[in-house]
């Protein structure tokens, strides 16, 4: 597709842009957060404005697009609503955002996010939540290579957990789930997936609050549009059974140490040669240095769902650090660095001879930013962060680079 046929001048505002900029403006004037509900409902507006240098993530001198670059803004109101009745809670969420792109108006569309919570409890023995979760937005360009295309992507999660108390430090827990992911651009319906997994485990609770804990998982993918190889349909489907320790853990009264390590085996239905088995892990590292600076380290080895069509999955290993300073109780500003390997591997074309272009993809990804965040009223806070993103390949034309700056400002009342 040749975007450039998109390009045009900024247009005047819209109408309805235009009421909903002064609608916030009046309400930037607010002094002070209307309080509904004795606080448990909030309701919210918000105003971005973001420009990406290289919006589809495309190497340099990709053919067809002169220039990657564009400034959108973006409209957005919700509301969350969070009810104690007895014992139980409720919660509630959504939010909507209207997005307008200035030179890519292919893109605009409109995306939403919803979620409905049940934290319930029985007795002094039983609890676990019982929850929803729906969104709709486009795919990321990260890994739909060369794509400028938009495909608006929608998941919905049902998901629920039990936990029961053998005694006060012995506790047993369930947790299941089942998501439905789809695409509306039917180039990439083959990665439509439904998900189910069930997770069993036990824990060990500290007369400190600290926890530690052992589990089996199973994950159950069906991919409902099977892919088409050598003119014969092929299903992805597959099974995935791990085992794993876990910990939440507070090292000292500064710091605290969370994470997992696993074991795992996936098989697919068809093609064995692309069945994968091994270790992966995720530790998270908090330090609290002083009251005013913190440090998260996260290291991990993990499998990540795909996002591209010429593979099934993703192996990322990866650290990231991110530390924080708040000058004041309104001022805060905060650093990331993050640097993963992603080998994408299982092949559906390579395991049956396919010679797919993309054979023993790795790639490298880095990513660094800086933010700020201000907070001159309870209920304005203004966000401006900066971005920078480094891909390597070791396929060509996979190399890219992209600066984003983003401008965020939200009311809440």
């Amino acid at each position: 597709m040749d975007l450039n046929s998109h390009r045009r001048a900024r247009r005047m505002p819209r109408p309805r842009e235009v009421r909903a900029a002064a609608a916030l403006a009046a309400l930037l004037g607010a002094s002070h957060a209307s309080a509904f509900f004795d606080d448990r409902l909030q309701v919210f507006v918000g105003e971005s404005l973001t420009h990406e240098s290289n919006l589809f993530r495309l190497s340099d001198g990709a053919p067809g697009v002169s220039d990657k670059g564009d400034t959108y803004h973006a409209t957005t109101v919700g509301f969350n609503l969070d009810t104690p009745v007895s014992r139980q809670r409720f919660q509630v969420g959504a939010d909507w955002s209207q997005v307008r792109y200035n030179r890519y108006s292919s893109l605009d569309h409109t995306e939403h996010n919803g979620r409905l919570n049940w934290l319930w409890q029985g007795g002094d023995q039983w609890s676990g939540n019982l929850g929803y979760t729906e969104s709709k937005t486009l795919a990321s360009f990260l890994n739909f290579t060369g794509s400028t295309a938009p495909d608006p992507l929608r998941t919905q999660i049902l998901s629920g957990s039990a936990n029961y108390l053998l005694t006060p430090r012995w506790q047993l827990q369930a947790i299941g789930s089942e998501m439905h992911q789809r695409n509306e651009l039917s180039v990439r319906q083959s990665q439509d997936i439904d998900l189910s997994s069930l997770q069993l485990g036990v824990n060990y609770l500290s007369p400190a609050g600290n926890s530690v804990g052992v589990d089996v998982r199973q994950d159950d993918g069906r991919y409902p549009n099977s892919l088409t190889l050598n003119g014969s349909p092929f299903s992805n489907n597959y099974v995935q059974r791990s085992v794993g320790a876990l910990t939440n853990w507070a090292v000292t009264g500064k710091s605290h140490l969370s994470g997992r390590i696993d074991y795992l085996r996936r098989e697919y239905d068809q093609v064995s040669s692309r069945d994968y088995s091994g270790g992966t892990f995720r530790l998270s590292y908090d330090w609290l240095a002083t009251a005013k600076t913190s440090l998260n380290v996260v290291a991990q080895r993990d499998i990540s769902p795909t996002e591209d069509l010429q593979t099934t999955f993703v192996l990322v290993k990866g650290v990231s650090v991110t530390p924080s300073y708040a000058f004041s109780d309104k001022l805060r500003f905060s650093a990331s660095l993050s640097a993963n390997q992603r080998d994408y591997l299982g092949d559906p074309g390579i395991a049956v001879g396919g010679g797919n272009l993309f054979a023993g993809r790795v790639d490298h990804l880095t990513t660094g930013m800086v933010s700020a965040t201000y907070q001159p009223l309870r209920s304005l806070t203004l966000l401006l962060s900066a971005q920078h993103e480094r891909r390597t390949s070791n396929i060509s034309g996979l190399d890219y680079s992209a600066n984003i700056i983003n401008l965020n400002a939200r009311l809440t009342f």
